[in-house]
């Protein structure tokens, strides 16, 4: 199992919905370890190359080339052998992004920029993008954080909504939901599982909710969203179960309840099946690691 850290937000994050980093790295230096976050992460390659690793899959990516990391995608980061290498990171939140978009194209649109599965691209080449509003975005953007401005942060956050737009255009038909009513249907049940994982959640249920029948439910989920709905409340529930386990010292049994499991044993072989390692042999790692480094 890939080792990585859960990065949380920060105050100044959750204030703003957005933050701006210019990234320099030394040559075949490390830039970022492997992490994950609920923000969506866009990154643009300004100087050098670097080798970048998203959910098991590693590409080279050199100047002028975007990288889109969805929520909760583990991402990593290695500076090539250029004497300087650099990138720019936008970090902005799903809240921020519905914001940006117009309500009939919201769902669709945050679904393809939010959420991850294995056949969702995260890497576009300079000439892919090339014309594109994504280049002047990152030019304001940087303008913005360099300027003292009283104005700067409402022109940074016009910057940030033209690189959403030039990504948008630039998606290759990936958000091809078909049906924004259904997208938006979709949405809400994604929603609705993040914020109620812990409790009894259940297909049958939540599309009786929403007003549609189960097994159009169903296919319309695993088609926008890339699982099932099994499937992802599962992933869900087991990366809370994460976090407490890393984070606090409550028992695996209290664990598994808290995030919505009836059943110990199932936690487990479904925690082994998501982490590669058993609840306790994750914690213990952990334990080990931060003794290393004497945290």
């Amino acid at each position: 199992m890939e080792k990585y850290r859960i990065e949380k937000e920060n105050e100044r994050f959750k204030r703003r919905d957005m933050e701006f980093i210019v990234f320099p790295v030394k040559s075949n230096c490390v830039g970022t370890h492997s992490h994950i976050h609920e923000a969506i992460e866009i990154l643009y390659i300004t100087e050098g190359s670097f080798e970048i690793s998203c959910d098991n899959k590693t590409v080279r990516a050199e100047v002028g080339d975007l990288l889109l990391f969805r929520s909760n995608s583990i991402h990593r980061t290695v500076a090539g052998d250029s004497e300087k290498n650099s990138y720019l990171v936008l970090k902005i939140s799903p809240r921020l992004i519905i914001k940006f978009l117009p309500n009939n194209r919201s769902a669709d649109s945050l679904l393809w920029l939010s959420v991850n599965h294995d056949a969702a691209k995260f890497h576009w080449r300079a000439d892919e993008i090339e014309g594109s509003e994504i280049g002047e975005g990152f030019s304001k953007l940087v303008k913005g954080y360099s300027s003292d401005d009283e104005n700067a942060e409402f022109a940074m956050r016009i910057a940030a909504a033209t690189v959403i737009l030039g990504l948008l255009r630039h998606n290759d038909g990936q958000s091809d939901t078909r049906n924004t009513a259904v997208a938006e249907l979709v949405y809400k049940a994604i929603v609705y599982i993040n914020e109620n994982y812990a409790e009894d959640v259940s297909a049958e249920a939540l599309s009786e909710r929403l007003g549609i029948s189960y097994s159009y439910f169903s296919r319309s989920f695993k088609r926008i969203a890339g699982k099932s709905f099994r499937e992802y409340l599962n992933n869900t529930r087991i990366n809370h179960g994460e976090e407490l386990l890393l984070n606090t010292n409550k028992s695996v049994t209290e664990i598994a309840s808290l995030c919505g499991f009836a059943n110990l044993s199932y936690f487990i072989a479904r925690y082994r099946e998501y982490k590669g390692v058993s609840p306790l042999a994750a914690r213990k790692g952990t334990a080990e690691t931060r003794f290393i480094l004497g945290r």
